[in-house]
């Protein structure tokens, strides 16, 4: 079965799949200008490929992430702005990915049952640790990919027909499965709900009928719009994050070495854009005012970078003033506040806000 796990290190690890040969460069002029603070989660791991991965802020610059211990198990974390920690694993759940977080403090991910069936379900985090297993009916893996500001999820599942099918949970438990009209019925494909903003707008990817991916928009009323990010379709294509305006961010393949950065707005306007010189742009999250961040690179040097790009179109890169290889710029919540992670030369992975 194709691994349904996208977690929230996945926009690093995602990078490094796709450019295992490619390596990059240095421009670092926004961490001149910001305060760049560093952080680990008490309980991650300290060796190569362990530590702490951030998933999202929110208004109140409260982060959400997961970190990775010296077991190699996945724990939750929350970091406040005083720089104290919560860590958490739900009790029937092990090995949790965390997605996203909304300004309540809820928190969505996905993990593994520790009880029969012992399936990968979804999770919603309320505040006090109170936890809501998601898991649709006929679903044998589930993942919570998003979270609003009123406390609706989107997501996917993989059901007992083998096919992957995107759901709405609204915020009185009620679930609603979806597919796109257009997606393939071929084993093993479907249609996956990455991000809701506060209007109920889903933005996600589908299989069609040949299996490539594209991506739609699924409005309040159930009604999709499919779109490419360019003109005749593109290898590939993920949308990374949607805000309030209903502009949708992510990246798209023009073949295995070359990534590139798209934003839609709520017009259905696509704008390509790449980090100049890049051979990838990576977008990984926006806010309501069209800032975008993310990870970029370019051929044949050692560095990847973060980058932000304001409404206006004009790009600024950072990284970790500390000695690493990747810097990656996560996601930015409305007051301009990022997260993200650093790896360091050891290839320990720790946190950040500026």
């Amino acid at each position: 079965m194709k691994s349904e796990q996208r977690r929230p290190s996945f926009q690093i690890s995602g990078a490094l799949a796709l450019a295992a040969a490619v390596v990059f460069c240095s421009a670092s002029l926004f961490a001149q200008a910001q305060t760049f603070t560093s952080f680990d989660a008490p309980g991650a791991g300290t060796g190569p490929g362990e530590g702490t991965f951030p998933a999202g802020i929110n208004l109140h610059g409260v982060i959400a992430g997961s970190y990775e211990d010296s077991s190699l198990n996945f724990h939750g974390f929350l970091r406040y702005p005083n720089g104290q920690f919560t860590e958490f694993t739900p009790t029937i759940i092990s090995h949790i990915f965390v997605a996203g977080i909304n300004n309540l403090g809820q928190v969505v991910g996905h993990g593994d049952l520790t009880v029969r069936p012992y399936y990968s379900v979804g999770f919603l985090r309320n505040p006090g640790g109170v936890y809501v297993v998601i898991s649709p009916a006929g679903a044998t893996s589930t993942n919570a990919a998003a979270v609003n500001n009123s406390g609706e999820v989107a997501g996917y599942y993989f059901g007992t027909d083998n096919r992957y099918h995107g759901y709405l949970r609204d915020t009185a438990g009620n679930i609603t499965p979806f597919d796109d009209p257009d997606v393939t019925s071929a084993t093993g494909n479907g249609t996956y709900a990455w991000n809701i903003n506060d209007n109920g707008v889903i933005a996600g990817t589908y299989n069609d009928q040949n299996g490539q991916l594209r991506a739609f928009i699924r409005d309040q009323s159930g009604n999709f719009t499919n779109f490419d990010a360019v003109t005749g379709g593109s290898a590939a294509i993920q949308t990374m994050a949607i805000n309030s305006s209903g502009e949708v961010v992510g990246y798209y393949g023009i073949n295995n070495f070359n990534t590139h950065g798209f934003l839609r707005d709520a017009a259905g306007n696509v704008t390509d854009f790449n980090v100049p010189g890049s051979a990838i742009t990576l977008p990984n999250g926006i806010n309501s005012a069209g800032v975008i961040v993310g990870l970029w690179g370019v051929p044949h040097q050692t560095k990847q970078e973060a980058f932000v790009r304001n409404a206006a179109g004009k790009i600024v890169t950072f990284q970790a003033p500390e000695a690493n290889d990747v810097t990656s710029a996560n996601g930015i919540n409305d007051n301009g506040s990022i997260t993200g992670e650093w790896e360091d030369l050891n290839f320990v992975i720790h946190g950040f806000v500026q």
